[in-house]
């Protein structure tokens, strides 16, 4: 495959206007620039998570593009093909709205949603919605897009996803987010981001919707699969089949790949798990009262 160059700004501190002319702060400058050295951060076909792409980092510096304007400078080789589809880093970073006390010893939960499009008022009825339950930590996230998606990504710890009962994910987690933070036609729809931090690695799932009852099935269909194992990353939410599928990206196409689904025997263990243990956080059980 032929390789092309190429050399550009990543991200600057200029003003960004879908955010109220907010500023990049140079740390986050400065973390861009790490991992794109790194290669921790995805190269994808137009901004959608479901297609990564591979480059080849030959060059990363933080310096002026003109007096009074930091950025990302960044050097890199791609193929020819990935760069024809519109090949762009995916940035983003997220800003702490609200930290949950040191004292509390609830299950971690985090929210992160697109400030452009969700205020503090969603984030913090999201948060007192489900505080009996769990520890929320709500972040404003920002992308590095000219029409940034309606993305809301909320994260758990996988024991914690494993051990909770499945009625506080469907009647409690689901119920809120969709609430808060499912857009309805004639706003775009919302992206639902799942993660799980399992250690060294991390789950993404995605959901895209504007239908509050897909996205509640989402949620409560995806705690099952994180009893069977090691999954696959990325994937999605097929609405239609009421199921997660592996996302294949084939020459510049996004393909659904094969269903995830837990074995019999996974599922039938997790179920006799959560039937006589309370919440998890980090390994360590607790039994509400």
């Amino acid at each position: 495959m032929a390789l092309v160059t190429v050399r550009g700004w990543l991200a600057t501190d200029s003003p960004i206007p879908s955010y109220g002319g907010m500023r990049t702060p140079r740390e986050i400058l400065e973390e861009l620039a790490r991992r794109v050295r790194a290669g921790s951060l995805p190269l994808l076909a137009q901004h959608d998570d479901r297609t990564v792409l591979h480059p080849i980092i030959h060059r990363v510096e933080l310096r002026e593009k003109r007096p009074g304007v930091l950025g990302v400078w960044v050097e890199y080789e791609i193929g020819e093909q990935e760069q024809a589809q519109g090949a762009a880093f995916s940035i983003g970073f997220s800003l702490l709205l609200d930290a949950p006390g040191d004292e509390s010893e609830l299950p971690l939960v985090r929210i992160d949603a697109d400030a452009s499009h969700f205020g503090e008022a969603e984030l913090r009825g999201f948060a007192n919605e489900i505080q009996n339950y769990f520890a929320v930590a709500t972040y404003r996230h920002y992308q590095f897009s000219a029409a940034a998606p309606a993305k809301v990504i909320i994260e758990f710890v996988k024991e914690t996803l494993i051990a909770l009962p499945p009625d506080v994910l469907a009647n409690i987690i689901a119920p809120a987010l969709s609430r808060w933070f499912v857009r309805k036609p004639p706003k775009p729809t919302s992206i639902l981001s799942i993660r799980i931090d399992d250690g060294d690695k991390h789950v993404v799932a995605e959901v895209r919707t504007d239908d509050a009852v897909v996205a509640q099935d989402a949620l409560v269909t995806f705690q099952a699969l994180t009893g069977r194992g090691s999954l696959p990353s990325p994937i999605e939410y097929d609405a239609r089949l009421k199921s997660w599928r592996e996302v294949q990206y084939l020459n510049g196409q996004v393909k659904p790949g094969m269903i995830v689904a837990p074995s019999g025997r996974a599922a039938r263990r997790r179920e006799s798990k959560i039937a006589h243990r309370g919440f998890a956080r980090r390994g360590r059980t607790r039994r509400r009262r």
